[in-house]
């Protein structure tokens, strides 16, 4: 029997995101960050500070309050957490007489942050590490060692009187790729098959220029005649001129009887979305990486371009 003291792996799609989660998944999607476009499209480097300002960008899309937009109460910034003179201390400030008097007034920041701790944020940007109030909520599967880096969003305030020096409250850590391409990852297994996802891409590029393949990682659940799943890639495909394809990639990073049990219901669904193609940490060991590339190319192909072209490249 699984030690009952441990957090269980398989229980985080079953949890209900908490608010925070729900706002930097919309702030990402909004922004892009959860999609690699294709490589036709010549996408520039990435880079942490053109990903943080696409994600500040697409705040300015909300409302907070009547006159306030989520880009002014919001900061990517970790040093503005100390400096009561930054612009972001000072328009929160600015913004209290546009609460409600039932609301405490709230900004937000969005931070790299190579780890965090059960109440602490440690951002890349500074030294000094962040503490909150409670508990930092995350995605809960596979190996803690191996989840991060994060970008964590985190709410903060004035104090129960409103009047304080600025606190965090609360704070959602969303696991992404590296500290230069903020695309969302769960795990450090679905971070290796994000990396070979990438490899794939690159290599179907070369191999077949009209290839277009788009990386999205789903952070919302998609409606299919089965019923919600949230796959966890999604290769956005087009050929020619074929219709596009959607092909679905699902890491299976466990075998418990619990999460087998769950994936026998998803899995159908995602059928749905397109053909499906599983991937176990097995697949991606040192011994079996090089067949499961070749394998992978074959199977991209088949589904989409010509069953004619049988490129693979080795190794």
């Amino acid at each position: 029997n699984a030690n009952q003291s441990t957090p269980d792996p398989d229980r985080e799609r079953n949890d209900r995101p908490s608010k925070l989660a729900l706002v930097l998944w919309r702030l990402m999607e909004a922004a892009g960050i959860n999609v690699l476009k294709p490589l036709q499209e010549s996408p520039p480097q990435y880079r942490l500070r053109d990903q943080l300002a696409l994600l500040h960008n697409a705040g300015r899309q909300w409302r907070v309050t009547r006159n306030w937009r989520f880009s002014a109460l919001s900061t990517t910034w970790a040093g503005d957490y100390k400096d009561k003179n930054s612009r972001f201390q000072r328009l929160l400030r600015k913004s209290r007489g546009d609460w409600a008097a039932n609301q405490r007034r709230t900004g937000f920041m969005i931070l790299f942050s190579p780890s965090v701790g059960d109440k602490v944020i440690r951002p890349a940007a500074t030294s000094e590490p962040i503490e909150l109030l409670s508990r930092v909520r995350q995605p809960l599967r596979g190996d803690p060692r191996r989840r991060g880096p994060y970008l964590a969003i985190a709410n903060v305030d004035f104090g129960d009187e409103d009047d304080g020096d600025l606190r965090a409250v609360q704070c959602y850590a969303q696991p992404v790729f590296n500290g230069d391409t903020l695309f969302p990852v769960e795990s450090g297994f679905e971070r290796d098959v994000a990396d070979l996802l990438m490899w794939l891409q690159a290599s179907l590029f070369e191999a077949a220029p009209g290839l277009r393949i788009a990386i999205k990682k789903p952070l919302f659940a998609i409606s299919t005649p089965k019923g919600l799943c949230r796959p966890d890639f999604i290769l956005e495909t087009a050929y020619g001129n074929r219709s596009p394809v959607r092909l679905v990639i699902e890491a299976m990073g466990m075998d418990t009887e619990h999460y087998l049990t769950a994936k026998a219901t998803t899995l159908p669904r995602m059928q749905e979305i397109g053909p499906l193609f599983e991937i176990t940490p097995e697949d991606t060991s040192s011994a079996n990486a090089g067949v499961l590339g070749a394998d992978l190319q074959r199977w991209v192909l088949n589904h989409v371009a010509s069953p004619r072209l049988h490129y693979v490249r080795e190794g």
